[in-house]
Parts: C-alpha cells; sequence; structure tokens
C-alpha cells in the first residue's frame, strides 16, 4: 500500500521550511512532494509565483493533502510578502487557483497558511523595504505607542512622543508602510471567508515576530473578533508564530487520519508566566494555541497525559542566547582576554540586553537540575517525553546542555 501524498508549497527555501518538511512528512508515513527550491522565495528575491502555481496545479490530483503558504503563493514569499507593491486585487487573482481545485478537488485535505506581517523593530532593512535602515525603530515604535493609546492604557507622556514620532518620520513612508498593510489584512480576511465557506479545511494566520502592542497586533485583535462573529473559530486559528506553521498544519492531517486529539502535561523548569521576546502571551497560551489545529488540550493528570511537555521558559526575561558564551567566561579567562575586551566584556555586562542576559543565566527561580532529574523519573517510568528549551532566544541554555 502506497504512502499518502502530500503536497506542499513552503514558506521559502529554507530548510525548516523545506527539509524539515520532508523529515516529518517521512517520519508521518507520508510522500511530500515539494517545488524545486530555485523556485522559492528567499531574502533576497521573489519566489516565482507562475511557477508555483503551475506546479500546485498540476500536483493537486495526485494528493489526498495539499498545504500552501498563501504568501508564497500571493507575493512569492515571506520577505516579499512586506516589500511587494502588488495590489489587493493582483494577489487575489494569483490565489484564485485555490478556490478552483476545492472546486475541482473537493474531497482533498486543503490547509493554508497566511502570514499577519511583522513590524521589525530595529533599523534593518535586510529584510524589508530600503527605509526601514533609517526609520524603522521610530516605526516600530510609533506603531507600539499608537497602539497603546488605542487600547487606553497610554500614559500622558506618551502622546507627546508620538506627536514627536509623526514629525520625525516622513508622512509618504508612514503611509506607504500602512498601505502595505492594509493590503495584507485584506487578503487574511479574505482567507478568513475562504475556510468559512470550506474553501481551507483549516486556516491559520501566524502573527510574526509579536509583541502585545502595535498596529499588527489591532489586525490580530480585529481579524480574531471577525473570525468570531461569522463563526469559523473551528477553522481557523490566529496566535504568534510563523516558521513552524507548515510543520504544524502537516501535523494536524497527520493526527486527524490517525483520529488522534493529543493530550498535553505540561512541567516547568520555573514559572510559566514570562512572555518570551517575540510573543504575546505566557508559554502556556502559547502552548494551547499550537495544540489548536490539532484538537489537542492541556492535560494536567500524567496518567492520562498522551505526552508530558517538559519546558524550560525563561525566569525573568528571556536572555540572548549567543551572548552567554561570552557572559560565562570566568575570571581566569577574562583575565587571559586583552585589555581592550575586558573593558567591552564589563561594559556590556552592565547593558540592558547584556545584564538581562546575565541574570536569567544565574537566576535561582529556574531549578535545572531538579528539572532533568523529573525528565528522568518520567523517562523511566516509560511516560512519552519531549523537551522545549525557550529560556533564551536564539540558542539553547548553555546550562541545560
Amino acid at each position: 500500500m502506497s504512502n499518502p501524498i502530500v503536497g506542499i508549497i513552503p514558506l521559502d527555501d529554507r530548510s525548516v521550511n523545506y527539509e524539515c518538511l520532508q523529515m516529518l512528512g517521512e517520519a508521518a508515513g507520508f510522500d511530500v512532494l515539494l517545488p524545486p527550491k530555485a523556485w522559492l522565495g528567499t531574502p533576497w528575491r521573489a519566489g516565482d509565483t507562475a511557477r508555483l502555481h503551475a506546479w500546485l496545479v498540476d500536483y493537486a490530483p495526485r494528493a489526498e493533502a495539499l498545504i500552501v503558504a498563501v504568501d508564497t503563493l500571493g507575493y512569492g514569499g515571506l520577505v516579499n510578502s512586506r516589500r511587494s507593491t502588488a495590489s489587493t486585487e493582483a494577489v487575489l487573482q494569483r490565489l484564485e487557483c485555490l478556490l478552483q481545485i476545492k472546486q475541482t478537488h473537493p474531497h482533498t485535505t486543503l490547509l493554508a497558511f497566511n502570514v499577519l506581517m511583522r513590524i521589525t523593530r530595529g533599523n534593518d532593512a535586510e529584510e524589508e523595504k530600503a527605509y526601514w535602515a533609517d526609520y524603522g525603530a521610530r516605526i516600530f515604535r510609533l506603531s507600539y505607542l499608537e497602539d497603546r493609546a488605542a487600547m487606553a492604557v497610554g500614559a500622558p507622556a506618551e502622546a507627546d512622543e508620538i506627536a514627536t514620532l509623526r514629525r520625525d518620520i516622513p508622512p509618504e513612508l508612514v503611509a506607504d508602510f500602512l498601505a502595505g498593510r492594509a493590503r495584507n489584512h485584506a487578503v487574511n480576511r479574505t482567507m478568513v471567508d475562504w475556510a468559512a465557506s470550506g474553501v481551507f479545511d483549516y486556516l491559520i494566520i501566524p502573527q510574526d515576530d509579536t509583541v502585545e502592542y502595535g498596529w499588527n497586533i489591532a489586525e490580530s485583535r480585529r481579524l480574531r473578533r471577525y473570525v468570531s462573529e461569522i463563526g469559523a473559530t473551528a477553522r481557523v486559528s490566529i496566535y504568534p508564530g510563523t516558521d513552524e506553521t507548515t510543520m504544524l498544519l502537516l501535523a494536524r492531517y497527520a493526527a486527524q487520519r490517525a483520529s488522534f486529539a493529543p493530550r498535553v502535561r505540561l512541567r516547568y523548569s520555573g514559572a510559566d508566566h514570562i512572555v518570551t521576546a517575540y510573543e504575546d502571551r505566557p508559554m502556556t497560551e502559547m502552548v494551547k494555541a499550537h495544540l489548536g489545529p490539532l484538537g489537542g488540550v492541556v492535560c494536567d493528570d500524567p496518567a492520562a497525559a498522551d505526552i508530558t511537555l517538559f519546558v524550560n521558559a525563561p525566569a525573568e526575561v528571556q536572555g540572548n542566547g549567543p551572548e552567554q558564551w561570552p557572559l560565562a567566561l570566568t575570571e581566569v579567562q577574562i583575565a587571559g582576554l586583552p585589555a581592550r575586551s575586558q573593558v567591552a566584556l564589563a561594559t556590556y555586562r552592565q547593558h540592558s540586553n547584556g545584564a538581562a542576559t546575565l541574570r536569567e543565566m544565574f537566576t535561582v527561580r529556574r531549578d535545572l537540575p531538579e528539572f532533568v532529574r523529573a525528565l528522568s523519573s518520567d523517562l523511566d517510568t516509560g511516560r512519552t517525553c519531549a523537551v522545549v528549551d525557550v529560556a533564551f532566544v536564539n540558542a539553547g541554555d548553555l546550562a541545560l546542555g
């Protein structure tokens, strides 16, 4: 008996969106079909939407399921969804093939996701429009403060800062950025409509690089309210994430075929209420959000749980993972550094980011030895366990390793 075929239009050409899908599909017993990497988007070029469209239409009759990154088909990839100057109408026209595929192959499972566009925090235009190099941090700050004001939590002094930012940032740049956001929001809302009407068996709108407030968070609130109003909560999820979304939809399809709804017990190394650097909610709520597409639930009973998820979460503030190496140097090692490096390291230890990472490295609010003992005990009793290490961003916890 042949394996089920799953065709995927991935988000871009990175390994997490390509090779990892092949490995996960193999583990689930699927034959994963992907278009050539050369057709996909990168930070330096847009994907070939015409070839991807033709590939999807060609492979649709062969697949039991299709998973589509809407940003790839509509804009040419994640990065180009921020840079593209295409109109809403042009983007939706590229996506009409999804309507045709579902109409022609109604029994094919069609899963999709469309990213809620991020607002990059610093002056870095590598994956943004060119003006982000000079005004990115200020546009991000303006977005953050204006949404705080809209949600009635802004401080009086913030109104003056908003006025200053509005004067400092050329209005045509703000207008350009908001026009791109309005287009992407209109596409997101249309995808919600398609999910509600049955075009998609499930739709995820992941929020890329999230914080508590911002124009992007205002869009998320509007979309969540709209999903609720039209009764589409069983078909649509909206929560922080991006790169893992294709794998999550692949896992959804595997779970559905197996009639499996996971029950997950959570076990933390310390506190469970910290919000990590690129999210908008505590870790437990993040787990619940990711269980939504799987139909899963958090379970407190170890005997009833299908898996125990051991989470090494931040105790105070999520540190910067790569900074652990220089900050972990001993006094003897520091003494062996050139004088200039010693001064630089001492200064950085007092810097806000370096100080936060340093505190997290030596916090007493996480007990890693007990965490490891508990994991070992559960494994010894035959329980299925997994470990998530998110105490630091962009690298694992050196102490846990």
